[in-house]
Formats: structure tokens, sequence, C-alpha cells
């Protein structure tokens, strides 16, 4: 089994999880022909769209009935108040949720620097959260507010600083904890005592320096701290109380009066704010602060899509939908700079572009369903956390959510249905959410709430629930699926024989004979380069070397260089 020949690019993940899911795709894929993989895709999509109308309908009948019972003893009247406050705030999103391509600037930055809030954080804190910021800090009241030079902030500096203190904080818990373990007069023994139950690795090197010049003084701050009676939920509370030493750490920033940092520490005008600070947040909200403060142009969405962008609100199929998911790429790779890969989906989703947020949770509910070649239908929440963000996965349930919209757009009246089946079946599968009138999360760690709904949709439709072969092949045809994911198709074992066919218009060629590392280079460079004098331009100037070497790697299985480029820079 050659588990190597899989190329999934996760960052950063644990090794075990990333072998588990190596096994599970070597496992479906190795005996697996290209014609058996592009007919398995077609299945899919026929299932998708014979089957997604009545599931659709399901799981917003479980989210309305099920998802909105009180929680204890049940008041039939707060049930009914919670379908109505699910049903009017579904409503408002969906009607906000359309193509605004005259929407201006400040218009942008109340929808783009919410959408980064929810990044990483629960719905239901980061809707509190998101209502309380404009009213506490100015800078998302107006962007106006920003200035350059005022807040300045380097996220790696904070980042210094905050892991300085979080291991400052586990020690002082660590002595709290062990305090009746340790010598009335605190010494050096003590001090390895400690740190020989220490279970945090950072504090075994009591002498890394994290921030400042020196090492701590773990001696002196073990005594400071032994006798305390201070509880602390956090780390950012522990710091602040330590005075003198929490002022001599802010004076080590090249800014320490940067109005960033203030809102990011929670101190002064800001004290007491509800606000996640997150360092990688707070580069985006700035940064688009900053361009919006800049920007001279007429309409902001010219800046991501071109003056020549066309939006149709029709679903497209065949060639037109290929070239309008060519375009769609090149437009998300824009706002990819400002927001990242999923939080710009998010935020062209409430701008009114045709997609969703291919978040942990739709994503899992969609490999639940069996609708994703990239993940095994078994997959539990902990794996797909692991993994949602590969671009495969990512651009596969873009994919298959545009079957399923064009499914539902006959049977709903609304002007974005990806954003009416985002939200449904994010709310199925959502922690609860106050706003939304969501007081269940109905599916549970092992996906048998919507496998229960899906199957019981199956029966129901009886005879309707199977394509003809006719039918499904004719699906390569409707959503040809030049996407990231075709181009890592697998050929079949050595030894067996493979089966071939052409693929369908539009679609893109499986990997055919692989080719050296030197040629593969050579090639990427050449197709970056003619890049270079188009117009329009489709590749950055620059191309960092993760995305470079997953784009050199497909060009020596074989893939086209087009189709290679486009899975990493689109």
């Amino acid at each position: 089994m050659d588990v190597a020949a899989i190329d999934w690019q996760v960052g950063g993940q644990c090794a075990l999880m990333y072998y588990y899911f190596l096994i599970a795709m070597t496992v479906s894929n190795s005996m697996v022909s290209p014609e058996e993989y592009w007919q398995h895709n077609d299945l899919i999509n026929a299932q998708i769209f014979r089957q997604g109308p009545a599931l659709f309908d399901a799981v917003k009948q479980a989210v309305l009935d099920k998802a909105t019972v009180p929680v204890g003893v049940y008041d039939a009247a707060a049930h009914r108040a919670n379908q109505s406050t699910l049903l009017a705030t579904i409503d408002n999103v969906c009607s906000h949720g359309q193509w605004r391509p005259e929407i201006d600037a400040a218009g942008f930055w109340e929808l783009a620097w919410a959408r980064i809030a929810y990044q990483g954080t629960r719905a239901d804190k980061a809707s509190k959260e998101i209502d309380l910021m404009p009213k506490q800090i100015p800078l998302f009241a107006d962007f106006r507010a920003y200035d350059r030079d005022a807040y300045q902030f380097d996220k790696h500096e904070w980042m210094r600083f905050s892991q300085h203190w979080k291991r400052r904080f586990a020690w002082f818990k660590l002595v709290r904890r062990h305090r009746a373990r340790l010598a009335a007069e605190i010494g050096t023994p003590d001090i390895d005592l400690l740190t020989s139950m220490a279970l945090d690795a950072s504090l075994k090197e009591m002498g890394a320096v994290l921030w400042g010049e020196g090492a701590e003084d773990w001696l002196a701050l073990t005594r400071r701290w032994a006798d305390s009676r201070a509880k602390f939920t956090d780390w950012l509370s522990f710091a602040k109380a330590q005075n003198e030493l929490w002022e001599q750490s802010l004076a080590l920033f090249a800014h320490p009066r940067s109005e960033a940092l203030a809102i990011m520490t929670k101190s002064g005008p800001y004290e007491g704010i509800s606000f996640s600070a997150h360092h990688e947040k707070m580069v985006k909200y700035l940064a688009v602060a900053d361009f919006l403060k800049n920007f001279q142009g007429r309409h902001v969405l010219e800046y991501y899509t071109g003056a020549d962008y066309a939006h149709i609100p029709e679903h497209q199929s065949g060639e037109p939908y290929r070239l309008e998911r060519t375009r769609f790429q090149q437009v998300h790779g824009r706002f990819a700079r400002h927001f990242g890969q999923i939080t710009s989906l998010h935020l062209m989703m409430d701008l009114g572009f045709k997609t969703v947020k291919p978040d942990r949770v739709l994503t899992y509910l969609f490999s639940q369903l069996g609708w994703l070649i990239t993940l095994p239908a078994d997959a539990s929440q902990k794996q797909v956390l692991e993994v949602y963000t590969d671009s495969a996965v990512v651009s596969e349930v873009l994919y298959r959510a545009d079957v399923l919209a064009a499914a539902i757009a006959p049977h709903v009246c609304v002007p974005s249905v990806h954003r009416l089946l985002d939200i449904w079946f994010v709310k199925f599968g959502q922690e609860p959410e106050e706003q939304f009138g969501i007081t269940i999360r109905l599916e549970g760690e092992d996906g048998a709430g919507l496998k229960e709904i899906y199957e019981a949709v199956k029966e129901r439709l009886g005879d309707q629930n199977v394509p003809t072969e006719v039918e499904a092949a004719s699906f390569a045809r409707r959503w040809p699926a030049a996407e990231i994911w075709t181009a890592r198709v697998r050929t079949v074992r050595e030894g067996e024989p493979a089966k071939h066919r052409q693929p369908a218009s539009g679609t893109a060629p499986a990997p055919t004979k692989r080719i050296s590392r030197e040629a593969a280079e050579k090639i990427f460079v050449t197709t970056w380069r003619a890049d270079l004098s188009a117009v329009p331009r489709r590749y950055p100037d620059r191309i960092d070397n993760g995305p470079k070497e997953a784009i050199i790697r497909l060009i020596e299985r074989g893939a086209d260089p087009a189709t290679a480029f486009s899975a990493y820079m689109n």
C-alpha cells in the first residue's frame, strides 16, 4: 500500500490523524481507475440532485421542530417564540444575502470585520461580541477611525508576549496547586520539584526566553506567587494584575501606546470590552481598514471582481458553469489575500456570491452524507476538524453545494439559495445559539442525527431515489469537475488492467505519466513567467514555498500545469 502516494496538504496536523486519512483514502482509491472515479463523482451529483430537495426540507423541519425546544421543563409558548425567532432571523440573513455590487466602503466594512470576528470563535459568542464591539471600540463603528501610525501592530511581537505570559500563568497555577509540597522558605530544590510535575512542555524549559532579554527568575516569581490567594480565569487578567511586571512587559513593545495593543490587552479606554483577542484577526481588521481608508476606486467590490465581472443569479451548467467557477476562483483568490480562505468565502456568501462557507460543521455534514470523495463517510467530527481547511476538501464542498443549490432553487424563493442551504444545514450541526432561537444541537458526535434523516428521506423517495445510469452520466456534462480534488485521482494498482474514458467536456484530465522533479520545476517556472505578461493576470507576483511545492508535485505526477496552478492559486 503506497500511503505516500496520496499528497494531502495538511500543515501542522497531528501525525496520527494525518496517517488515518492517508490510510482511509488509500483503501478507498487504491483499486479505483480514473473511469470508476469519475463515475463515482457523477453518481454523487445525481444523488444530491435527486435527494437534495427532500433532504433539505427534512433538515429544515428538524431544526424548526427539535432544535428550538426549550431546555428543561417544556413550555409550548417558549417553543413557539424560539421558532419565530429562528424563522425571522434566517429570513433577515437571507434577505441581506443578495448581490450588492454597489455596496459602499462603510457597508463593506460592517460586513467584513464581523465575518473576521466569527473566525475560530463559537457562533453564539461571536454574535454577542459583534453586537457590542461597535459600541465599545470606535474602529468597528467606523473604519475612518483607523490611522496607520496609531494602530501599529506586530503579530510576532504579540505572539512572543502572549506566550511569555501564558507560561507565567501556567507556572502560577502550578505553584498554587502544589504549594503544600514546597518548603516554607522556597529554594532551588522546589523549582526542580515543580518542573518535574509540570504537564506543560514549555515549563520544563525554564531558561527559554520568549519576551525581552534574559531568562526568567523563576525562584523570585515562585516566592512572589506562593502565598497568593488571587484567582484568575485567563492569562490576560492574571498578567494585568502583576503591576510592575505587566508594565515592564508592555514597555518592550515597539509601539507600546498603539491603539491596537490597547484593544488586544483590553486596557485604558478598552478595559472590560467584549473582544476575542487573536493576533491573526487583528492583522486582518487593520489590513481591511487600511485598504478601505485608502481606497480610491468607484466601488469596493470592483477591486476584488474586476470591472467586467458579471453576476449571474441563475444556476449554470455545462461549459458556462465551468467558466463561472474559474472566474469565481480568481475572485476568491483576491478576497483570500485580505481574509484568508474560509473567512473570505463567508464574506462572499453574505455579499451575494453563489457560494457557501465550507466550515467544520458543513464539511462534516456533507461527509456524513457520503457526498465527498475527499473525506470518508465514517470520519468523526474530530477527524474532519483536522483537515476541513485542506484546499481539496474546501474545493469539493463548494462544488457539491453548487449541485445542491441548483436542485433546491426551483423550490425556494430567496436572493441566494446558497445562503439559505448553508444556514439551515449549519444550524442543524451547530451548538445552541440564542440569537437564532437554537437551544439544542441536533447532530451528535457520531453523525447519527443527519444520517437517520437521510435514510428516512431515501426510503420515502423509493424508486425516485435511485438515479439511472444515463442520468448519472449526464451529470459529468452538467457540472464539469475541473477542481482541485480531481487532480488527485489515483491510478490503478500496478498489475491491474486500467480502464479509460475520455473526460467529459470541461473536465480536467486525470494525471497520466510522472516526470522528473527537474522537468516539473522547469514547467512551473515557464507557466508562471508566461502569466507575467498576461492580461488579466491569474497568478500573484510571488508564490509562497508551500503552494509552489504543492504545484510542482502535481506537475511531477502528470497533472496539466494550468490545472495544477488553478488548484492552489485560485
